[in-house]
Parts: C-alpha cells; sequence; structure tokens
C-alpha cells in the first residue's frame, strides 16, 4: 500500500517534469529486497534452523542443570571422604597405638 501511494507520488512528480528515476530504480531495489527478506524469514529451511535452535537451547540447558546437580554431588561426596579420611587416620593411630603397646 505504502509503495503503492509513493510510487504515484513519483508518477506524479515525474509529469510535473522532476527527474525520478533515480528514486524509482532506488525503490524498486528496496523493494526487491524487502521481498527476499520477507521470503527467506518465511522459509522452511530458515523456520527448521530456528527450531533446531530452540532444540539446542534447551538440551544446553537440560546440560547445564545435569552439570550443576553432579558438581553438587561431587561436592558432597568430598566432603564425605574428607570425613571418612580423618576417621580412618585417626583410627591407624589408635591401632598403632594399640600394636605397639607392650602386652604385659
Amino acid at each position: 500500500m505504502i509503495l503503492q501511494r509513493g510510487t504515484r507520488q513519483l508518477e506524479g512528480f515525474k509529469v510535473l517534469g522532476m527527474d525520478v528515476g533515480f528514486l524509482r530504480s532506488r525503490l524498486s531495489f528496496l523493494v526487491r529486497i524487502a521481498t527476499k527478506m520477507r521470503e527467506t524469514l518465511g522459509s522452511k529451511m530458515y523456520a527448521e534452523a530456528m527450531l533446531k535452535r530452540d532444540c539446542m537451547e534447551e538440551e544446553i540447558h537440560t546440560l547445564n542443570s545435569r552439570l550443576l546437580e553432579l558438581k553438587q554431588a561431587k561436592r558432597k561426596l568430598d566432603n564425605d571422604l574428607d570425613v571418612l579420611k580423618v576417621e580412618a587416620e585417626r583410627l591407624e593411630l589408635i591401632f598403632e597405638e594399640e600394636a605397639n603397646t607392650p602386652w604385659s
């Protein structure tokens, strides 16, 4: 609609003797680009690429969540290992002390 009005106005200016050829070719060029852009954004390939990207973003989110869970589980295991290591060292000292005590 805007294009039609602009074309009519240019025709009117042309009738008045103005050189509008450069404007008409520029307008025509812009229309071709806009049409190609609309076709590209509406194409099946574009829609498929957007869907694929959305799926990848969701998978990244899922993997990040899983990674966070694994890091938390590892931290808990590290803490448990630290507690067990301290207990094992304490028991080793008790064992050595008992083993080195005379039997009398």
